[in-house]
């Protein structure tokens, strides 16, 4: 198969996963997950923390898998991985701390920590991050 068609094949199968995460959002996958390791009843704030976590993990596999078909430099690479490490133990668990404390594990957010929610749990800033290497190639072609 010619590297293109490869190409084009991996970013719809990364569309289409990113379609099936959004689509089973509100499935209740940490309250399972959770009994299911032995947590007898677990609260609200965990099951919210678990479901967010895992979607975003989820979210951004899938991207991470887009997008290191796409880029293929080590560099890049290295980039994609540091921005999903900062985004996964740090911008989560500050997101987390702030919603729960702030607004308990409503689905409704205030606007700010709406944009925050976004920004993190959504794929959004994997999908910038790609922007911004591709415009980075476009200006600076190697």
């Amino acid at each position: 198969m010619p590297r293109n068609w490869r190409l084009a094949l991996i970013v719809i199968i990364g569309l289409i996963g990113l379609a099936a995460v959004y689509v089973f959002q509100r499935t209740n996958y940490a309250l399972f997950l959770l009994q299911a390791i032995g947590v007898p009843d677990p609260g609200e704030n965990l099951v919210f923390g678990v479901t967010k976590t895992l979607r975003l993990v989820a979210n951004d596999l899938i991207c991470l898998g887009v997008l290191v078909s796409i880029f293929k430099e080590k560099s890049d690479r290295q980039v994609i991985l540091a921005i999903f490490l900062v985004e996964l133990f740090i911008l989560l668990p500050l997101y987390l701390v702030l919603k729960l404390n702030l607004e308990g594990p409503s689905e409704i957010s205030s606007p700010l920590l709406s944009f925050i929610h976004r920004l993190i749990v959504n794929p959004t800033l994997m999908v910038l991050t790609g922007i911004a290497l591709a415009y980075q190639r476009f200006v600076h072609p190697s």
